[in-house]
């Protein structure tokens, strides 16, 4: 049954039971009595209890009174049997105490003739669980006391409540309720009165114990009073229930030796690989621009050797802070492991060339595929795409094993397994110098096989040899249509390289060479309109420059054999011809023909 109801139910009891005293005296004889306060003490030990000692004021109008009745209390009450009834005149009477119903109970006096005129003061008391009768709860950082007060016969003044509590370092504070719910309200009937409490608190603090007293200015008739207040759990220590206070943490679990050593082996062997790989890919990588005449550009100005020592401890530390928990501290020394393996497209300072010689060389020889030097950190080359790869399952291998450690290990692992990106796609050979010579080899091995298949052309590696010395600087394609028009010295197709902020980026280039007023001269402006001819090697050579609309092998192939067709000369048949004659000529017609 709610408390609302029950404080009504209790209202109604005690006017009955009134009425009932009063009858008992005869018909003839008139009783008359009135409650004219309560005073309330709540003295609260350390495990939750409190000892309710209620000091109610009757003013006996006409006597005698025998009894009375108290409704609204917990369930779990314990009740003194005793108690105590003191005149104004000091005259102390006994009186005991019996429960009459859910959460009442009845005050009969001793006394044989009852009380006469006057007023007096009944003193009981009874023991209450408050955390039992959930009437100390949680409150955010404090705990709340809220308990009612018994149901009120009559309405009366200056209700008083003093909470007793041991002493903690935070004072207790009075909560105003505000105004009663309407469920309460319509459960009072006639004696409604909403608003706020108006509760006026008073604390008074020793070393000892804490009390604060509550004073309301008025309980209305039929109204059980919320008296409320927040208090400091510190004050019951013997309160150890999970609503209010959870259970202490488990003690730690001892060290595990074996994990222990199996994680500084793990520590140690991350800072030795991986700085290693940063050692060995940095002095590659540096040597390599040496040969190519560049300078290295490490993203942290360091030696190899400095530089291979700070990643693998910054990449050690990392993995050790996360894992004692410190996320953001070790994905920042993270950060500069990766910082410590990138490395920047170098500088390059190329001199101008001297005088050389062009000069056709054998196709097995010039175009021969470079054998791949120091490329397995390289995910440009073969062997880098499979280091890539087998990097990648032992990534994937780490991340499942490490479920074990946590449910944040796996992420940690493959967010942590970023810094050896920067070794396979920095430093790499892309990045420096292209050697003119041995870098197009591939393509134009390709472009030469493809324009074999064509009998009408003539097709060979063309090099360029310094004067004095033997190895050729650049290399290129010369092709030569069988039948070409005079004054053609040939089609080159060569690559150009353009320098990025990556590297150097490849793109195929045709040079059309002629004599300058010569038949091919004069069909520059048809085959390249919008190209304007420049200076070759001699004075009396023009070149124009032809780029492929696209790039890639096939638009370099189309490109040649459409200026094939544009300066060969139609006029030589080469072998005769060979097919039935179709044109209607007198037979004794003789068609001239050229070798």
């Amino acid at each position: 049954m709610a408390r609302p109801l029950r404080a009504a139910l209790g209202a109604l009891l005690i006017l009955f039971s009134a009425r009932e005293a009063s009858a008992a005296g005869g018909a003839a004889k008139w009783t008359e009595w009135h409650p004219t306060g309560d005073d309330v003490r709540l003295a609260i030990d350390g495990n939750g209890v409190a000892r309710v000692e209620h000091a109610l004021r009757y003013r006996v109008v006409m006597g005698p009174l025998r009894q009375i009745d108290l409704a609204g209390l917990e369930q779990n009450a314990v009740l003194a049997p005793d108690a105590v009834i003191t005149g104004d005149d000091g005259r102390e009477l006994p009186a005991h105490v019996e429960l009459k119903g859910e959460g009442a109970l009845r005050i009969t006096v001793d006394e044989p003739k009852g009380l006469k005129r006057g007023s007096y003061t009944f003193r009981l008391h009874y023991d209450v669980d408050l955390v039992a009768a959930k009437e100390l709860v949680k409150d955010g950082a404090m705990w709340r006391l809220s308990w009612r007060s018994p149901v009120a016969v009559e309405g009366y003044d200056a209700a008083r409540v003093v909470v007793h509590v041991p002493a903690a370092p935070t004072e207790p504070r009075a909560v105003k309720t505000g105004p009663r719910p309407q469920a309460e309200l319509d459960a009072l009937g006639d004696a409604r009165e909403g608003g706020e409490d108006g509760v006026v608190a008073t604390l008074a603090r020793t070393a000892e114990a804490d009390e604060l007293e509550l004073v309301r200015p008025h309980v209305a008739r039929g109204d059980s009073p919320l008296w409320a207040a927040r208090l400091d759990p510190k004050a019951f220590p013997g309160v150890q229930t999970r609503e209010l206070r959870p259970p202490p943490p488990p003690p730690p679990p001892e060290p595990n030796r074996l994990r222990e050593a199996s994680l500084l082996v793990g520590l140690l062997a991350v800072a030795l690989v991986f700085g290693g790989l940063v050692r060995a890919k940095t002095r590659a990588f540096a040597e390599a621009c040496a040969r190519a005449g560049a300078t290295p550009r490490p993203l942290l100005p360091l030696s190899p050797g400095p530089l291979g020592i700070a990643a693998g401890l910054a990449a050690a530390a990392g993995v050790a802070l996360e894992y004692l928990g410190w996320t953001t501290s070790g994905a920042s020394l993270l950060a500069l492991a990766m910082a410590s393996a990138v490395s920047r497209t170098p500088s390059v300072r190329r001199a101008p060339r001297g005088p050389g010689r062009w000069v056709a060389l054998a196709p097995k020889e010039a175009l021969r595929a470079p054998e791949e030097v120091g490329a397995l950190l390289d995910v440009g080359t073969r062997r880098g795409k499979v280091a890539a790869a087998l990097s990648l399952l032992l990534v994937a291998g780490a991340v499942v094993l490490s479920r074990a450690l946590g449910p944040e290990a796996p992420y940690l692992v493959a967010i942590d397994a970023l810094v050896l990106v920067p070794l396979c796609v920095t430093g790499r050979r892309v990045q420096l110098p292209p050697d003119l010579a041995r870098a197009p080899v591939t393509f134009l091995a390709k472009v030469h096989a493809a324009l074999l298949r064509s009998p009408e052309l003539a097709v060979a590696p063309w090099a360029r040899v310094p004067l004095g010395a033997e190895v050729p600087d650049e290399l290129r394609l010369l092709v030569l249509p069988k039948a070409s028009l005079p004054g053609l010295l040939g089609i080159e197709l060569g690559i150009a390289w353009t320098r990025t902020t990556t590297g150097f980026s490849p793109r195929s280039e045709v040079l059309l060479r002629v004599h300058d007023g010569s038949d091919a001269a004069a069909r520059l402006p048809q085959i390249a309109p919008f190209a304007r001819p420049v200076t070759g090697r001699r004075s009396d050579e023009k070149v124009v420059r032809l780029t492929p609309a696209l790039p890639g092998r096939s638009a370099a192939v189309e490109l040649v054999r459409r200026l094939v067709r544009e300066v060969t000369d139609r006029r030589v048949v080469l072998g005769g011809w060979q097919g039935a004659e179709r044109r209607f000529l007198d037979p004794t017609d003789k068609v001239p023909v050229a070798a």
